[in-house]
This record gives structure tokens, C-alpha cells and sequence, in this order.
């Protein structure tokens, strides 16, 4: 039962981290977007 605890909050801190690093490139694109429009 460990092991499969373990290995599920290993996926879970993967998926985390993919969902972070894709919303920072919409917030660094949306900004690359924005800053032309704000200047």
C-alpha cells in the first residue's frame, strides 16, 4: 500500500508542476501581449 501511495503522490507533484510551469507561460505570454498594447 505504500508503494502505491507513493508512486500516486509522485504523479500528483508531476502533474502539479506541469500545471504550474503551462500557467506561467500563459502569464508570460499574456503579458508579452499586453506590455505593446499598455506602452
Amino acid at each position: 500500500m505504500l508503494t502505491k501511495k507513493n508512486a500516486i503522490t509522485a504523479t500528483d507533484l508531476t502533474h502539479a508542476l506541469l500545471m504550474v510551469l503551462v500557467s506561467l507561460r500563459m502569464v508570460r505570454q499574456k503579458r508579452q501581449k499586453l506590455i505593446p498594447l499598455m506602452s
